[in-house]
């Protein structure tokens, strides 16, 4: 029997399909009828986006023992699906957070919170975004051929019909010629950027500034951004591809899709290579230079996805997708927003750099290769954040270190503050053959690797390479996580009586003719091994869930730019 506290809380969801309806009857007796639309007690909210649903309560009687339940369906169904219980918010004041994913775009769905001890309980319906070809166009603004200044974008559109910029003709190429820092500015809202090549800015492609709320950024070609400085490296900045800078006010809903962001100007230092004005720190010289996307102090409720972020074989990125304040309650990209669909490459130091705050963020289904880290989420100060179904690839840290020296970095870089809740599942540390000339695996280091309290971790392959002794398929020794259920092949630095189900070995692929598929072979070990977790495996074949981020018979995921995401 599967046990521990995730399978605990499933078994609480069946249960209470006992009482539940007993206590609507009661209230219906005692109070009228209640309308599950509009029953929202104590400030129950959700927070939209394409696919997910953040939810907050604040119910009275709060704390980590008196857990609030969670479930969901379609409007006008009438089978309730279960999700993850609510966590209770380390700020003590009462307040829980969680999300449910997985969701329909431009769908209607009902909620209902339960907290056990208490009884409280709220309903309400909430609908997901609809998807971008749906939302209303308003003016539309063709642009030339090409263009060598600056486009700035002070008045936008209304929540009725959003400001469309895009090609007069088949192209519409910016190339500021390195004379500007900016291909676009953006400070106003409700605008759409589609179909655009833009080159050589000193700075950002697209910068967005205060005022800049309800934006689309789609199908665009970003590339040659940045600055070199005087020691000959790229410019330490606060640039991208798309980026927003710090200290700004009111930068939320923005949506960055189907874009090409790549070949940065100027390099960035890998952290063995020393530069002026860079601190050495034990690990050497930490990566400074341009980023794919870069979003700093943003409010949130952003959405990146299906993007191809590529730094490029010589000069690569800083980070693919990142921000700041590293420690900060905001972080990046903000509360209430989702990363996924993307494929990123050639990093020297995060893929997705989603640290500090990280509530109600989700990174889901990114392939990320070629980068130091695959995910970094230290700092998650606030939570929860959700990581699953994720890939991570080769892993770089020295570029003149033979590959079977090089030291490689951890898929997830966890830790926390003061306690801020993440949740791990299904992920994938996957080992290509070795380089030629060298004999071991070309992947990570470390498979989840950090000093992270209220961290739950199940399903994962953490299949770890062995180019130095004390690389880890888990270092990880918080005094409060709870890991089971995860499938790896080296070392576990642990709290005692964690993995108490894991399983220990290398996996076997059935890669097919598509290199980033990823299936277990059917007589893998993983194989119908995981555990269930509501709304994160449903839908599984067998008879539980593969581990790993690939279920045999569910299709594949698609990364980066596709036909079908246009």
């Amino acid at each position: 029997m599967k046990s521990g506290p995730i399978f605990d809380s499933f078994v609480r969801h069946e249960m209470r399909f006992l009482y539940v309806p007993c206590l609507i009857a009661l209230m219906a007796i005692v109070a009228g009828p209640v309308q599950a639309a509009d029953y929202r007690p104590n400030g129950a909210k959700a927070v939209p986006t394409f696919e997910s649903m953040s939810l907050k309560w604040l119910p009275g009687n709060g704390s980590a023992e008196n857990q609030v339940t969670v479930r969901y369906r379609e409007a006008g169904e009438t089978e309730w699906k279960d999700a993850l219980d609510l966590v209770y918010g380390i700020e003590n004041d009462g307040t829980y957070h969680g999300s449910v994913v997985h969701l329909m775009a431009g769908t209607l769905y009902e909620f209902e919170l339960l907290q056990e001890i208490s009884g409280a309980r709220a309903f309400f319906a909430e609908a997901t975004w609809p998807e971008t070809e749906d939302w209303p166009i308003g003016e539309v603004v063709e642009l030339p051929a090409l263009s060598d200044d600056t486009l700035i974008i002070d008045e936008g559109g209304t929540v009725e019909g959003y400001k469309l910029y895009q090609p007069a003709g088949e192209e519409a190429v910016i190339d500021v010629e390195r004379s500007r820092d900016f291909n676009i500015l953006v400070t106003a809202p409700y605008v759409i950027i589609r179909g655009l090549t833009l080159r050589g800015a000193e700075h950002s492609g697209i910068r967005l500034m205060d005022g800049a709320h309800d934006v689309l950024i789609e199908g665009n070609d970003i590339s040659d951004f940045g600055t070199i400085v005087s020691d000959d490296w790229a410019t330490i900045a606060d640039n991208g591809g798309v980026s927003s800078p710090y200290n700004s006010t009111g930068i939320a809903r923005v949506v960055v899709q189907n874009n090409h962001i790549h070949s940065p100007y100027g390099r960035t230092n890998a952290w063995t290579q020393a530069r002026p004005g860079v601190d050495e720190s034990p690990t050497g010289w930490h990566p400074a230079g341009n980023n794919g996307i870069f979003f700093a102090d943003p409010e949130g409720n952003m959405v990146i996805r299906y993007n191809h972020v590529d730094g490029g074989s010589v000069n690569y990125f800083n980070d693919g997708i990142g921000g700041a304040i590293n420690d900060g309650t905001k972080g990046a990209p903000g509360a209430n927003s989702d990363i996924y669909g993307n494929r990123i490459e050639n990093c020297w130091d995060d893929g997705i750099e989603a640290e500090g705050g990280g509530r109600n963020v989700r990174i889901w289904e990114n392939h990320i290769e070629n980068c130091m880290v695959s995910i970094a989420m230290r700092g998650h100060n606030l939570g929860p954040i959700y990581v699953w179904r994720n890939v991570g690839g080769r892993s770089v840290f020295d570029p003149a270190s033979p590959r079977d020296q090089d030291r490689r970095g951890q898929f997830i870089k966890d830790g926390n503050i003061d306690g801020g809740h993440a949740f791990v599942f299904n992920n994938t540390v996957f080992q290509p053959e070795p380089t030629p000339g060298n004999s071991k695996p070309d992947g990570h280091g470390w498979g989840l690797r950090g000093d992270s309290d209220d961290t739950v971790s199940r399903n994962n392959i953490f299949h770890s390479s062995d180019s130095h002794p004390y690389h880890s398929s888990i270092d990880n020794e918080g005094q409060r996580i709870d890991f089971d259920y995860d499938f790896y092949s080296g070392t576990l630095y642990l709290t005692a009586g964690q993995e108490a189900n894991a399983i220990q070995g290398v996996p076997r692929y059935d890669l097919g003719n598509d290199p980033y598929e990823y299936y277990l072979t059917p007589d893998s070990l993983g194989v119908d091994a995981g555990a269930i977790i509501p709304n994160f495996t449903d839908g599984f074949t067998g008879d539980a869930p593969d581990m790993g981020a690939y279920e045999i018979g569910v299709p594949a995921p698609t990364y980066g730019i596709s036909e079908a995401h246009d």
